[in-house]
C-alpha cells in the first residue's frame, strides 16, 4: 500500500542528491525499491514526472496521484509543475500521442527545458514521448568515467542519444566525440545539448545511421579511437533492419576491438531479464573488465539490478 510517509521517506533518502551541486534531476522514489511496485516519480529541477507502469494501479490512480502531489508539494517548495505519463499503453498508429504526458497539478512544462547533471546544461522534453532526453540512472556512471578521460583524446559514442556521454567527455578534457546514432531528431538535439554547454558543434561528428553498418565503415578506413560507449537499446527496428541485444552485441563489440585497439569500452545493458552473466559474455573474451557498476543509488533495486555497466580494457 502506498502512503504518504513511504513517499517521504523515500524523497528525504535522496536529500543527498538534492544537496548536490551541479544535478537537479534524479529520481525520488523508484517502484519496488522503494516499496510500491510500478510506480516512478522523478524530478527535473521545478517539475516532476510520474509514471505507471502495471495496469492495476488505475485502480487507485486518483488516490495515488493527491498522495504524490501532496507529498511533492510538501517536501519540495519549489516545484511548479506535475505531470502523469502512462507508461502502460501500447503504441499504435501514434507512439507519441501513446506517451504523451498528462499535468495533474500547477503549471504545464515547457516543450524544451534544460536541466543539470554532472554539471552538464541538458535540454529536456517532460511532455511528448517516452523518454525525456537523459537518463538519470546513468549519473554516478558519468563521474566514475573521469579517471578515464586523462588518456583520452577521442570518443566513439554509439547508440549516441542526446549526447550526454560525449559532453561529460569533452568537457573534461577529451578532444573530439563522434555520435553516431539511428535518430536525426536525437542527434538534433545532441548538437543543441554542446551549444548549451559552449561546445564547438562540428556536424561531421554527428553520424545518423545504423551502429552495425557504421563500425564495418570504420573498420575498412582504420579509423581509431581511444575510447567508445557502447550504451544500445534491447531491442529497437529500422525499417527491416532489427537490432537486437543477444544477436548482435557480441558482433559489435567484436569489430570494436579493432576500431579501439588498446583503449577503453564502456559497455552497458539495460534489461532486467539479462544476467551479469550473461552481459558479460557478450564481450571479445580477450577484453578485461577494470570497472563495474549499476543504475545510480537513487535507483534502489530488490534482487539484482537492471542495469549492468563496465569499462572494458580492449588488448
Amino acid at each position: 500500500m502506498l502512503t504518504k510517509d513511504k513517499l517521504i521517506q523515500s524523497f528525504n533518502s535522496r536529500n543527498a542528491c538534492n544537496a548536490r551541486e551541479g544535478t537537479n534531476c534524479y529520481r525520488l522514489f523508484h517502484g519496488e525499491g522503494d516499496g510500491y511496485d510500478g510506480l516512478t516519480i522523478d524530478i527535473y529541477n521545478e517539475y516532476v514526472v510520474v509514471q505507471f507502469f502495471k495496469k492495476e494501479l488505475f485502480r487507485d490512480r486518483d488516490e495515488i496521484t493527491a498522495l504524490v502531489v501532496e507529498s511533492i508539494t510538501e517536501k519540495y517548495r519549489s516545484v511548479k509543475g506535475i505531470v502523469f505519463k502512462d507508461r502502460t499503453q501500447i503504441a499504435g498508429e501514434n507512439p507519441q500521442d501513446a506517451r504523451k504526458s498528462i499535468p495533474v497539478w500547477g503549471n504545464v512544462p515547457p516543450d524544451s527545458y534544460t536541466v543539470f547533471q554532472n554539471n552538464m546544461v541538458l535540454d529536456v522534453d517532460l511532455l511528448h514521448g517516452q523518454s525525456t532526453g537523459v537518463f538519470l540512472d546513468m549519473r554516478e556512471m558519468r563521474d566514475r568515467m573521469l579517471p578515464f578521460y586523462d588518456s583520452c583524446r577521442s570518443l566513439l559514442n554509439l547508440f549516441s542519444y542526446t549526447g550526454a556521454f560525449s559532453i561529460h567527455a569533452l568537457l573534461h578534457g577529451v578532444s573530439r566525440a563522434v555520435n553516431i546514432d539511428l535518430s536525426k531528431t536525437v542527434l538534433r538535439r545532441a548538437m543543441n545539448n554542446y551549444q548549451l554547454n559552449s561546445l564547438d558543434c562540428d556536424g561531421r561528428d554527428f553520424i545518423a545511421g545504423d551502429v552495425g553498418d557504421m563500425l564495418k565503415v570504420l573498420r575498412k578506413k582504420e579509423q581509431r579511437f581511444d575510447m567508445a560507449v557502447y550504451d544500445p537499446p534491447t531491442f529497437s527496428r529500422n525499417g527491416k533492419k532489427v537490432f537486437n541485444v543477444r544477436r548482435d552485441y557480441r558482433k559489435h563489440l567484436e569489430m570494436l576491438s579493432e576500431i579501439i585497439k588498446g583503449g577503453y569500452v564502456l559497455t552497458s545493458v539495460n534489461a532486467a531479464s539479462i544476467s551479469k552473466r550473461e552481459y558479460r559474455s557478450y564481450h571479445p573474451d580477450d577484453w578485461m573488465p577494470v570497472m563495474w557498476g549499476n543504475e545510480s543509488k537513487d535507483f534502489p533495486f530488490v534482487g539484482e539490478p537492471y542495469l549492468k555497466v563496465a569499462v572494458w580494457k580492449v588488448p
